[in-house]
This record gives C-alpha cells, sequence and structure tokens, in this order.
C-alpha cells in the first residue's frame, strides 16, 4: 500500500447518469459506464475488499486522502447509486494507523476491521549475501511484508474507547531470530534468521491481496478470517480463535448462508525447498539466514464444513464470495485475470462479463450487483460495479 493522496471526488448516479472523466485522472482501463458497468472510485491508491452494508452502500478499505487524515489504510463508506465518501469509525483514523476490510453485520450495527501493525523493516541486510550450497552471489531476495496485527469489532454508534474494542490477534510472523538454527561451516555467533517466505506473503506483496479478509456468520456472533496459514472462526470476546479442520495455507475465508461451511482460498502447495545464505558487510561476515520457499501448484476454492464433514473442492479460484441463496460462489481464476460464478452443486462455471483484472467480489444482498476491485496498476485498484445475470 503506497501513502498517496487524492481528491475527494462526487461520483455518478448509479443508473442513467451522465458525466465526463475526471479530469483529475487519466482514463486507464476504463469501460464506458453504462447502467450495467460502473467505475466508482478514482483514488490513485488502493481501494480494496468491498462489502455490502444492506443493498445501497458499501464499505472498503482505501489509503487516507484529503480531506480525510494520511494514512496507509482507512475504513471508508460509499454509497451504491454515487455521492461522496465517508469515513467509517472516524474516531479510530490516524495517521500511524493502517486499518483494512472494514465489513458491517449483517444487521449492519457493528463493523470488524482489521489494524496492521507496521511492514517488516527487515534486519538481516549487508552489502552481499551467498548461497552455502554453491557459494554463488543471490540479488533480488523476497522480504515478506506482513508482520501482524488485530482482528477487531465496533458498534458504529455509541461506541467506548477504541482500545476497549474486542478483538483477537493475528500473527503473520514469517521472520524469526533463531539463534539455534544449526547451520554447518557458519559461526554460530551471527545472528541466524529463519525466513517462511509463505504463498500469503507473496500475494500480498504482488499485488495487495488481503488473507485476513474477515467473514460473518450469518447470525453476526461469529467471524471466520484466515491468519494466512489456516481458517479460523472467532467468537468477540473470546481470547482466541479456533482452527478449522483441513484449512492448511487457507485464506479468504467466506462463511455460506446457510451458516453450515466456509468457503476458502486454499493453496496447494507441492514441496519446499531450503537455502541458507550468508551475508557480509565489506568483507566480514554479518548475518545468516534459513530461507524455506514453497511450490504452489494451484489455488483451490475448498467449501469445508464445519460439522467436520467431507471438504468440497470446486476447482481453481482465490477471493471466494457467495451468492445470497447459497448457490454460487463468486472467485477470481488467475488463469484467465478474471471473476467467475462457479455453481457450488456442480455444472459449469461462467466468467461474469466486466470483471477482467477483478479482485475481491461481494455479492449485493439481492443478488442484484457484484462489486470487486479492479487492478489498474499493480499499486492501484478501483472499484466497480457490475450488474449480474443468471
Amino acid at each position: 500500500m503506497r501513502r498517496l493522496r487524492g481528491l475527494l471526488l462526487v461520483l455518478p448516479l448509479l443508473a442513467g447518469a451522465c458525466r465526463g472523466e475526471p479530469t483529475a485522472f487519466t482514463a486507464v482501463d476504463r469501460v464506458a459506464p453504462t447502467g450495467d458497468s460502473v467505475h466508482l472510485t478514482y483514488y490513485l491508491g488502493e481501494d480494496r475488499a468491498p462489502a455490502w452494508r444492506g443493498g445501497d452502500t458499501l464499505y472498503y478499505g482505501s489509503g487516507g486522502y484529503d480531506p480525510f487524515p494520511a494514512s496507509q489504510g482507512a475504513l471508508m463508506a460509499l454509497p451504491r447509486q454515487g455521492g461522496a465518501a465517508r469515513l467509517v469509525l472516524p474516531e479510530l483514523q490516524q495517521a500511524t494507523v493502517f486499518l483494512a476490510t472494514p465489513l458491517p453485520t449483517p444487521s449492519g450495527d457493528r463493523v470488524a476491521y482489521v489494524a496492521l501493525d507496521a511492514l517488516y523493516a527487515f534486519s538481516c541486510t549487508g552489502d552481499s549475501a551467498i548461497n552455502l550450497r554453491n557459494l554463488r552471489k543471490v540479488t533480488g531476495l523476497f522480504r515478506p511484508p506482513l508482520t501482524g496485527g488485530r482482528l477487531s469489532v465496533r458498534p458504529v454508534v455509541g461506541a467506548s474507547a477504541p482500545g476497549s474494542d474486542p478483538r483477537v490477534l493475528l500473527d503473520f510472523t514469517s521472520v524469526q531470530v533463531a539463534p539455534g538454527l544449526p547451520i554447518p561451516g557458519v559461526d554460530p555467533n551471527l545472528t541466524h534468521y529463519l525466513i517462511h517466505e509463505y504463498p500469503f506473503q507473496l500475494d500480498y506483496a504482488a499485488g495487495g491481496a488481503l488473507p485476513f479478509r474477515p467473514s460473518w456468520s450469518p447470525d453476526g456472533r461469529r467471524l471466520a478470517y484466515s491468519d494466512g496459514l489456516r481458517a479460523m472462526t472467532w467468537t468477540p470476546g473470546d481470547a482466541a480463535g479456533v482452527a478449522l479442520a483441513g484449512s492448511q495455507f487457507a485464506v479468504s475465508a467466506a462463511w455460506s448462508p446457510a451458516g453450515d461451511r466456509i468457503a476458502v482460498s486454499r493453496a496447494i502447495v507441492q514441496d519446499s525447498v531450503t537455502t541458507d545464505l550468508l551475508w557480509f558487510k565489506g568483507v566480514d561476515r554479518y548475518c545468516v539466514e534459513r530461507r524455506i520457499s514453497y511450490n504452489v501448484t494451484d489455488k483451490r476454492i475448498v467449501l469445508l464444513r464445519l460439522d467436520g464433514g467431507a471438504a468440497l473442492d470446486l476447482g481453481e479460484g482465490e477471493e471466494p464470495a457467495w451468492s445470497p441463496d447459497g448457490t454460487a460462489i463468486y472467485a477470481r481464476r488467475a488463469s484467465s485475470n478474471q471473476i467467475w460464478r462457479i455453481p457450488v452443486a456442480g455444472g459449469a462455471a461462467t466468467a461474469v462479463a466486466g470483471t477482467v483484472a477483478g479482485h475481491d467480489p461481494a455479492v449485493s444482498p439481492d443478488g442484484q450487483w457484484l462489486a470487486f476491485a479492479r487492478q489498474v496498476t499493480p499499486s492501484n485498484h478501483d472499484l466497480w460495479l457490475v450488474r449480474l445475470s443468471h
């Protein structure tokens, strides 16, 4: 996410509106604003994770921009049919706080959100590094960015002090100081690091994918989410979440309308590779890393049963969202770079028109509209709406 500041825009009416493109922005990847496909936001940073509050308002995460406080991530609300964006939970918005994924309860009285800790400031650095297996110099090393955060719940109005919100900790730590790590031929007095290049860290670094995006149970009592390595459920007020069986490397948890299943995007990991690296400052040995990378062969939409029954694999997909009647999953498929409708009971999946480069789908409560984030550049997503036809 980037600290970019833009302009507060007045958006077009959804149906039958006539407007020109905002003059402050360059037209990039924009379809004609017809009644069935609408470009909602034009912020030059990241507008991600849309979620419906009723059928007329979208909550989403964005960078702070004028006249709002500057921040890496702010919680926003936007009318479906146009108008000015506003802050959700404005008392939380600070320049130093990275907020993401605002999600209202089905009744709209509370909001779940994630406050992220600072991204990694990497410690094991130097002038050069070599692979201890072949003694070759190594460049372009991946730095896992996500460290951790807190999934919290807060009333929309009448809340107490922010520090009292029910919360559960998210630990995304992929970099650990490991003083007892045995690496042959290396001075044990050097600082040793163990680094896991987990799939969710790579996805976040590549395109801003949010593995922890939460989902309310239909009764609004529990949340499903991911810590990047597994899917969890949490009852606000409890000290910790409960891991779901069969959810290894599962992210983007989405609770079914019936409440009996949770859809996840599960990375299929074939194997892992371990690499030991020695860092130098000048000619002096500085520190040592053991890196573990994972060979991901596929990403699948999997339905996990809360009663412990057999999981159902729906095929390729990421970032699942349920249709309100529970008959279909909407998910991004990387192979075609767009969003697809996948029937839960079987049958052919179909691409959703107008969703090329789409991410983070969310279906309106009446099933008529699909909100999603569209990637314009690697560091820029805007929000769009398309009308659904079945």
